[in-house]
């Protein structure tokens, strides 16, 4: 299920970030002249916007000037309505007209720097006045001389494109970098909305992978675009379905491994039961007591060989969640008492020092007595094969403020110096370990050259009347 190919380096997240690169290093020059540009566009619309008309001072002096020399020879009606004219056609402007007598015949606006009688001097002072200043100020003499008089045209500097090229030079510099920072910026954001899809899909996968239950397998994960990570899940994907194939193969396996182990037991159990009886006849034929002694030791050995099959059948049940659970309430002292006493002779036909000590109170709680007795009887079993060479054994219980703890021990060899926990060594340790799991219990086993003692803690508090552990099971 593996896909690789030309498809997939076409839209590789490495070549579509070169592009972003690219595309950032080709756009960052292009934007100086195209943020310029753009600028002055709005800039230009937005002082439009604030100014009924925009005029160019150069045209505007050249259409004075035609208009006073027009009026060389004119009326002075003539001259009246020629200046009203462009007085109509520039309502924002000032004007005045001087006659060739010099003085003032009428004025229209507002006009500065107005007065009635205008020699050389006067006229010479008002454009010293004029030159440079606001409002924008144009003197023409009517006709082609000089003795037909003057007009003068007087405009706010505000109307005059002039204005506005002074506030680009102010300010333009401030918005032209303003302009490139926001294209520097537009591929920042770029880059994060690429990286932020990128880490979104890896936190997803990541999701998928990671479950609460280590034995659980995850659920397949939608692959999306065919990138480099989408092709790692389809890999993941084609894990999980490999996951499961071999689940559901070890699964099978496994029944296949209890119904063996269930049915060797079953089937060994006549023949060991025919041959116990076998040498219970012969023992009683035999005189010598050599002879005696082997019939005792297969005897023993048959024991054990019933006892191991018996485990066996009993993990295999206890594995597969088949071994019958009936709880109840039960006092637990008691119980504790009746396994030492149907194991009391054993221990003493093997010179075992068997030192009890149990409470007299009652310690009353909720389980299965044969569950617990099966527990004791394994550990009693463990100790009589691999403790005899200490001959000792103590049984103690005690009921403390958060617990009751059960202890067993000996004075045997120990697990090699270890310290066993709850997996244990050897069938019957682990059917101690899966029936204390299942009934809430916390059993350790500490061991060394001088002995081992197995701890079973039944932690406070005990709910009287429910069930703990596995319940009730078929």
């Amino acid at each position: 299920m593996k896909k690789t190919g030309n498809h997939t380096r076409s839209t590789s997240l490495l070549r579509k970030y070169i592009f972003i690169l690219i595309g950032a290093i080709l756009l960052f020059p292009i934007s100086f002249p195209a943020v310029g540009g753009i600028f002055y566009l709005v800039m230009d619309t937005f002082y439009e916007a604030k100014k009924p008309v925009y005029y160019n001072n150069i045209r505007l002096e050249e259409e004075v000037h035609q208009t006073a020399n027009r009026l060389g020879g004119a009326s002075k009606t003539e001259i009246e309505q020629e200046i009203s004219l462009l007085k109509e056609k520039y309502p924002q402007s000032s004007l005045f007209w001087v006659n060739n007598d010099d003085l003032l015949e009428r004025t229209w606006g507002e006009p500065k720097h107005v007065k009635e009688n205008w020699d050389a001097t006067a006229a010479l002072d008002f454009m010293k006045k004029s030159y440079y200043a606001d409002p924008f100020t144009v003197l023409a003499f009517i006709g082609e001389g000089q003795d037909e008089g003057f007009m003068v045209f007087q405009i706010s500097k505000e109307y005059l494109g002039e204005k506005m090229n002074r506030y680009i030079e102010v300010y333009g510099g401030y918005y032209y970098i303003g302009g490139v920072i926001a294209v520097f910026v537009l591929f920042l954001v770029i880059s994060y909305i690429f990286f932020h899809r990128i880490r979104k899909r890896l936190v997803d996968l990541q999701q998928a992978m990671t479950s609460n239950d280590i034995s659980a397998i995850p659920e397949p994960v939608d692959v999306g675009k065919r990138d480099e990570i989408g092709l790692l899940k389809e890999t993941f994907n084609d894990m999980i379905e490999t996951l499961k194939t071999s689940r559901k193969k070890e699964q099978e396996e496994e029944r296949l491994r209890r119904e063996l182990i269930a049915n060797l037991s079953h089937d060994l159990r006549t023949p060991l039961t025919v041959l116990r009886g076998q040498m219970y006849t012969i023992q009683r034929q035999i005189e010598s007591e050599e002879g005696r002694n082997a019939i005792a030791v297969a005897d023993d050995k048959i024991t054990y060989l019933s006892e191991l099959i018996e485990n066996l059948l009993s993990y295999s049940l206890l594995s597969s969640h088949r071994y019958p659970y009936h709880e109840k309430e039960v006092n637990l002292v008691q119980i504790i008492r009746r396994c030492v006493a149907d194991w009391y002779a054993i221990f003493e036909q093997h010179d075992f020092e068997v030192d009890i000590n149990l409470p007299e109170e009652k310690m009353v709680m909720r389980l299965d007595p044969k569950w617990l007795q099966r527990i004791v009887d394994n550990v009693f079993q463990n100790v009589l094969r691999h403790a005899e060479e200490g001959r000792y054994m103590q049984v103690g219980m005690k009921e403390g403020e958060k617990a009751i703890t059960l202890w067993i021990t000996d004075k045997g060899p120990g697990f090699a110096g270890s310290v066993v926990h709850s997996e244990g060594t050897g069938v019957g340790l682990r059917i101690i370990a899966l029936m204390t799991k299942d009934m809430n219990i916390d059993w350790n086993v500490h061991s060394d050259h001088n002995g081992s003692t197995h701890y079973f803690v039944w932690k406070k508090p005990f709910h009287i009347g429910e069930s703990e552990g596995r319940g009730e099971m078929s």
